[in-house]
């Protein structure tokens, strides 16, 4: 009966904290250019975050704009664009911290990608910029970045 009696005492301890979900929501957007983003990066990079909010913009031919997207070291990026089909063809471009450029996608279409096969990882913690073009149609374009959560 002794034996017991430790066991009993056990069961009225409050029980332990639950752990808490470190996995950040990323609900579905409503925006058709920005829900195609969130789909295209979570079934091409589903163990990313999303890294900042979307940008979306309205560009014509020729024309540019920059985005502002901090960047954290030791979490491996990724950049994900989507544009109407009115835009021919999108162009993105990584900038580092000093101006630099990172990495560049200017292939044909309304979509571009940076990052599939060789994600961008960041030396140290910082403000990047990426610049949009389109370099044929007009039209409005959605972007967003993601990190890797490790």
């Amino acid at each position: 009966m002794l034996a017991v009696v430790p066991l009993l005492a056990a069961c009225n301890d409050p029980p332990a904290p639950a752990p808490k979900d470190t996995k950040v929501t990323d609900p579905k957007p409503p925006a058709p250019l920005e829900a195609a983003v969130w789909e295209w990066a979570h079934r091409d990079a589903s163990t990313y975050e999303p890294s900042g909010p979307y940008f979306t913009e309205a560009l014509e031919t020729g024309h540019s704009t920059d985005h502002s997207v901090l960047l954290q070291n030791g979490r491996c990026a990724r950049f994900f664009a989507v544009a109407e089909q009115s835009i021919g063809d999108l162009e993105i471009g990584v900038f580092d911290t000093n101006g630099s450029l990172v990495r560049q996608e200017s292939s044909p279409g309304a979509r571009a990608e940076i990052g599939k096969d060789h994600p961008i990882c960041p030396p140290a913690t910082g403000m990047y910029r990426v610049h949009v073009t389109a370099r044929a149609g007009t039209g409005k374009y959605a972007l967003r970045a993601y990190q890797s959560p490790w």
